[in-house]
């Protein structure tokens, strides 16, 4: 309930033209991430062969506690790497956790056509302490 929750806010911020049955077939990522503060975490974000082709660029966007952030790679390069459309966060801390979302998009210099948008269903990131040993 709580995913369907955070993918409905993300939907308000990323314009989707395209059902969400159709885009989760597009793009997939792992469910949840954990990591030890200050190890470095790898979000992968997979491409179905049918989307492929369709030359778009990748973006990630987080969710931590009420806010929604488009992560800016060039702005925050010493923490955020997009690695093919996977992305690297270089030392998390506690604070990172949270949800992140993979979005393929038409390049900027292209208007958006019926469905060339899609967003992932997400991966919950978990940074822990080193003596926190639930998980």
């Amino acid at each position: 309930m709580e995913r369907l929750f955070w993918f409905s806010l993300l939907l308000t911020h990323l314009p989707v033209t395209e059902s969400t049955e159709n885009a989760d077939s597009c793009l997939s990522q792992p469910d949840m991430v954990i990591v030890q503060t200050g190890q470095s975490a790898v979000l992968s974000c997979t491409v179905s062969p049918r989307c492929a082709a369709k030359n778009l660029d990748y973006e990630w966007l987080s969710f931590k506690e009420s806010t929604c952030i488009r992560i800016d790679l060039q702005q925050n390069h010493l923490k955020y790497r997009l690695e093919g459309k996977s992305l690297r966060i270089l030392s998390p801390q506690a604070n990172d956790s949270g949800m992140y979302y993979c979005a393929a998009v038409p390049p900027q210099d292209r208007t958006p056509a019926q469905g060339t948008q899609h967003v992932g269903l997400g991966t919950t990131l978990v940074v822990r302490g080193e003596r926190e040993n639930c998980f």
